[in-house]
């Protein structure tokens, strides 16, 4: 199936760095037999203990698209190494983990979807707060934790008028949870705002991705204002942990050592935008890892590669999305600039 595509594009798989393609149940259900036949073939050929994965031939409303292509990322990866998977299904599983696995707030959850529950099926109920505020409650989809954000948005929006039909049917407000209920929304929106980011078709998202990964961290970690996460516990520490360990392959650079894909690194710093969120230590990085992308290349084509130090500032409003990331790259070209100055001129002593 893939070498049918190219071919309609006359490109060769020689020719190309990566694939980009859903994480969902449309690439599941594309690569299903082609994943099962190959891998079996691989599986015959070495000495590996892995076993071809068993995928369920029929989809239904309750398959997790999520779950099932996380489960079965060594034998696409295997299969497909050229497969890119997409950031934007990516940053539900880190989600999908820590969230669900929490005990408070699956019980929290619970509460809330019991009151949905009841004012689904009391006909009354909606139609008595349509009338005070012209709105109805929203039910969150199955695969998507973003949709559990709008939910609880939606919720804290109207919460009064909820609270007045639950007063007019004899129902219980969830009178204290709405703080909790607020500071899970706090958690959630930057993940709501960066997946439809990444999932833009106008405009190029690899070169975004690192950035995105990076401000996500810096919001979750910020110990700004004091005391945000009191109601979560250790709910924010835990989702960092997982969104790094998630993207190491992506932000795997910042460690010594650590395998990576150097494809969002270099992406970002063709970029001027971007390029500038990264440090001088970061470019120099994308910079070689161009040229090993590139060696068996032309090597007139490698020549003409402009590896020339990017803009010092964003020449565009573009990273304004990343702002408070600007904040801090901007203090860490100071600071290697000082650092750079002060070897320079320690060396002209000497």
């Amino acid at each position: 199936m893939t070498q049918e595509i190219l071919m309609e594009f006359e490109l060769t798989d020689d020719r190309i760095l990566r694939y980009r393609a859903d994480n969902g149940a449309n690439i599941v259900a594309a690569l299903r037999e082609s994943l099962i036949d190959i891998t079996a073939k691989i599986l015959d050929l070495d000495d590996s203990e892995i076993t071809a994965a068993q995928i369920d031939r029929h989809l239904n409303e309750s398959f997790d698209e999520v779950a099932e292509y996380d489960d079965l990322t060594i034998e696409y990866k295997r299969v497909f190494p050229k497969l890119m998977d997409c950031a934007g299904h990516s940053l539900q599983l880190p989600l999908r983990k820590v969230i669900d696995g929490n005990p408070e707030l699956a019980e929290l959850r619970h509460k809330v979807f019991s009151l949905l529950n009841k004012f689904a099926k009391s006909e009354l109920a909606t139609r008595s707060l349509r009338e005070k505020c012209g709105l109805k409650l929203l039910v969150p989809g199955v695969t998507r934790w973003n949709s559990l954000c709008m939910t609880y948005d939606h919720l804290l929006e109207i919460q009064q008028s909820v609270d007045e039909v639950c007063i007019e049917r004899n129902w219980a407000t969830l009178g204290e949870l709405y703080e909790k209920i607020e500071a899970v929304c706090v958690l959630l929106r930057p993940f709501l705002n960066f997946t439809n980011f990444l999932q833009g078709e106008k405009y190029p998202t690899t070169l975004s991705v690192i950035p995105t990964i990076l401000s996500l961290l810096l919001e979750i970690e910020s110990p700004e204002p004091i005391d945000r996460w009191h109601l979560l516990g250790d709910v924010p520490t835990l989702l960092a942990a997982e969104v790094r360990d998630r993207f190491s392959p992506v932000i795997g650079y910042q460690q010594t050592g650590a395998s990576f894909d150097s494809t969002y690194l270099v992406a970002t710093f063709f970029d001027p935008n971007t390029a500038y969120l990264l440090s001088k230590s970061e470019q120099k990085l994308a910079r070689r890892e161009l040229l090993i992308m590139m060696y068996k290349g032309d090597e007139n084509e490698v020549n003409s590669i402009d590896l020339s130090e990017p803009s010092p500032t964003p020449s565009s409003p573009f990273v304004s999305r990343f702002t408070r990331l600007a904040r801090v790259a901007t203090v860490t070209h100071r600071l290697e600039e000082m650092v750079e100055s002060r070897t320079d001129g320690e060396e002209v002593n000497s």
